[in-house]
């Protein structure tokens, strides 16, 4: 596929700069048509990211990371990416300016290659240091760019839609450091310290 949509709840302990990564997946750098895709906040802005192993494009948020969240409230946050066009990001449902930023859009690729890298929830990498600061439930992946309505349902009623989805991770009411996603039954490890715990019921969400 060259699209992808990630969405999940997230409850912040900072605003600050260089605290949060929502999602990335490394691809193979020498593999042509490998897709990378990096979703963070990138000094005060949120960053959308996707590469190839020939080109980088960068959007950042119109918007600063303070200005649109809070660390009282829970925020469902929604990426989209379809290849060739400028990428999506949606706060609780609203779709919020992204910019572009530096580099050169690949021209396609396959945003889900299982040629090399994992996805990452919560986190860059095992080593970069750019974990999540704070909670975060109900990660949803899906091998196409969802629509505004379809986001506002999968906010609300996560894993209603299961089209298209490739992950369905909860991250609420286990312990230790597995958890099988509730999609396909493959099991996520959390990395870096990283718990799962019993989290507050987000309002209005509903399995």
């Amino acid at each position: 596929s060259s699209e992808m949509t990630h969405s999940a709840w997230y409850q912040f302990d900072s605003t600050s700069s260089q605290t949060v990564t929502f999602c990335t997946k490394w691809g193979g750098a020498s593999t042509a048509g490998n897709m990378s895709w990096f979703m963070y906040v990138q000094g005060t802005k949120i960053d959308c990211s996707f590469a190839s192993n020939t080109s980088k494009v960068t959007h950042l948020s119109s918007d600063s990371f303070a200005s649109l969240v809070d660390t009282t409230n829970w925020f469902n946050i929604t990426f989209t990416i379809i290849m060739g066009s400028v990428p999506k990001l949606y706060v609780n449902g609203i779709e919020k300016l992204l910019v572009y930023g530096s580099g050169t859009a690949p021209a396609g690729g396959d945003t889900f290659s299982t040629d090399a890298g994992h996805v990452v929830f919560g986190g860059f990498d095992s080593t970069s240091g750019l974990e999540l600061n704070g909670r975060t439930v109900y990660h949803q992946l899906f091998d196409r760019a969802l629509t505004q309505p379809e986001i506002y349902e999968i906010m609300y009623k996560p894993g209603s839609i299961r089209e298209n989805m490739i992950s369905f991770q909860t991250m609420l009411g286990d312990s230790g450091t597995s958890e099988k996603e509730i999609f396909k039954g493959r099991t996520g490890t959390v990395i870096n310290g990283a718990e799962f715990s019993d989290g507050p019921p987000i309002a209005g969400v509903s399995l």
